[in-house]
């Protein structure tokens, strides 16, 4: 089996935000860095070249294949914040994603177009919920 590409790596963190060129971006990146290390308890890492994860869990799929995975992470994109490692939990706690606010959903991953339109308390509950659930 191939390995996995998305590892953590000795990338700095403060370094990859500092580089992103849009600057509103760059603010929401930030933002949803501090509010993520402060709902999970975890420092940030660079996983592979544009994740930024807290935490780590190792999986095992029935078909052999495993790994490592942030617990939770994002990506700052061009069209918006992909937020990776929540989906569970958010059906843990009872809600579906669009309670968060204006998202869409795709796979694993939810996208956000604009942190200032998310519930961001709520957010920070389900990446709490998220740790949780992978400890």
């Amino acid at each position: 089996m191939a390995a996995n590409k998305t590892v953590p790596t000795e990338v700095s963190v403060k370094e990859f935000l500092d580089s992103i060129e849009d600057e509103k971006r760059q603010e929401e990146a930030v933002a949803l860095s501090k509010l993520f290390a402060k709902a999970t308890q975890l420092k940030p890492t660079m996983w592979g070249y544009s994740i930024i994860g807290f935490g780590s869990h190792h999986y095992k799929y029935e078909s052999g294949r495993e790994g490592d995975q942030p617990v939770v992470s994002f990506s700052p994109r061009k069209a918006g914040l992909s937020i990776y490692g929540i989906s569970k939990a958010i059906a843990e706690l009872g809600f579906i994603p669009s309670q968060l606010g204006p998202v869409t959903t795709s796979g694993g991953c939810i996208q956000i177009k604009k942190l200032e339109n998310i519930d961001l308390v709520l957010l920070a509950k389900v990446a709490k919920k998220a740790t949780s659930l992978n400890k």
